[in-house]
């Protein structure tokens, strides 16, 4: 799941045994981004693969995952992300 607490958001994700994920996490630059509270670059089972549409998109293997970022939402209300497993799309 996810929560906003001002301009911070906290993504929760949990990814299944024998399956990876890409995980896409609403920031302005994937610097900021930590996952448990270090970077998100230097993580355990996370890789950076790019920027895309005001998202940074990280694969993931299995396990738990606390992404937290920075961001600057115009709205009260943040759109649906998701990831992919396994090619089937689940909503968090």
């Amino acid at each position: 799941g996810w929560k906003r607490d001002g301009e911070r958001l906290t993504l929760d994700v949990t990814v299944p045994v024998n399956t990876s994920a890409v995980v896409h996490v609403p920031a302005a630059s994937a610097e900021g981004i930590t996952e448990s509270g270090r970077p998100a670059a230097e993580a355990p089972g996370v890789r950076f693969l790019r920027m895309e549409n005001g998202k940074a998109l990280y694969e993931v293997v299995s396990g738990t995952y606390r992404f937290q970022s920075s961001i600057y939402i115009k709205s009260a209300y943040l759109p649906v992300r998701h990831i992919f497993l396994s090619n089937k799309a689940i909503f968090v």
